[in-house]
């Protein structure tokens, strides 16, 4: 028992899997590089969807396309839906992200701006 013991301790505990988050794909049709940085600062407050999904499948992985238009001279998005080409089908972090991108306040266009966002979820050991 206590060799068992002296071993786990010598090999550690298993590595906790990483989440990771990355912007894949970003297209915008008004001010794409504001649009962009905005999205980019949002990656680490949309990662807690994905851990709070993880906790209740935690082999969750895959992409979530996401579209939604800036219209003129508004600060964010009154709608946005999911890419039915998304592998990510998981409907605790569509929701989750959905509202952190409504809730984010979008850099301001002189015209509308239709965007589209492909975030990769995964988890690495």
């Amino acid at each position: 028992m206590t060799s068992a013991l002296v071993l786990l301790l010598l090999a550690g505990a298993p590595a906790e899997p990483k989440m990771k988050i990355s912007l894949v794909k970003l297209s915008a049709t008004q001010q794409k590089g504001a649009v962009s940085k905005k999205a980019s600062a949002q990656l680490e407050a949309l990662k807690g969807c994905y851990d709070l999904a993880l906790k209740s499948t935690p082999e969750l992985k895959g992409d979530l396309t996401l579209k939604f238009a800036l219209e003129k001279n508004a600060a964010s998005p009154e709608s946005v839906a999911v890419d039915e080409a998304s592998t990510l089908k998981d409907e605790t972090v569509s929701q989750c992200v959905i509202a952190r991108l409504q809730s984010t306040s979008w850099p301001k266009s002189k015209a509308r701006s239709d965007v589209a966002i492909t975030l990769k979820f995964e988890t690495t050991r």
